[in-house]
């Protein structure tokens, strides 16, 4: 019966929480009859295929088994948290598809035609051919080939944070001389 799980507004009560947080396995089995269908039916709307769906939505759950923790009650509900982390998920999902087996020593300049494409317009693409190869490389593989900072991260062996650091620096450069090009 529910009831015990859920409360009037079928969400998951404080204690129900508490036992998912100390990994009892009954609450997890719940959880998932409860909240899998929800889940894979949002994932299965943003990856739009139903075997890459259910395998999001099994590294979904695993992914929740291990960062159970992170949730807090003040913030917003269970399924609210659930929902906004499968999404996230999902969107990772669709965009590392689309980088598959991509390394970023495999592309020898950042010159690929979807950047050509992208910067034709507004003098970006004399502003981007004025950045070092490395913030060149980088740019382009995040914004355009679709690699997440994890994926840059794990490339070149160096923290998710030192990407992110090299990208807004990248961008300011590119801000700096796309300035400089604007004030000619």
């Amino acid at each position: 019966m529910k009831s015990s799980y859920l409360n009037n507004n079928q969400t998951y009560n404080s204690e129900v929480i508490a036992t998912l947080k100390e990994k009892d396995l009954r609450a997890w089995d719940r959880l998932y009859e409860d909240y899998a269908p929800a889940i894979y039916t949002l994932i299965l709307q943003i990856v739009m295929d139903p075997q890459r769906a259910e395998k999001v939505t099994e590294k979904f759950f695993i992914y929740s088994w291990n960062q159970i923790n992170d949730y807090v009650i003040v913030n917003g509900t269970l399924f609210t948290w659930m929902v906004q982390k499968a999404r996230y998920f999902a969107i990772e999902e669709v965009r590392s598809a689309h980088v598959q087996n991509t390394s970023m020593r495999e592309i020898p300049n950042s010159e690929t035609e979807s950047s050509k494409a992208h910067f034709s317009q507004w003098g970006i693409q004399q502003a981007f051919g004025e950045l070092n190869l490395d913030e060149k490389t980088l740019l382009d593989n995040y914004y355009f080939q679709g690699l997440s900072v994890q994926q840059l991260a794990e490339i070149l062996t160096i923290s998710p944070g030192d990407v992110d650091k090299r990208i807004k620096k990248a961008l300011s450069s590119l801000s700096n001389i796309l300035f400089a090009i604007a004030v000619h």
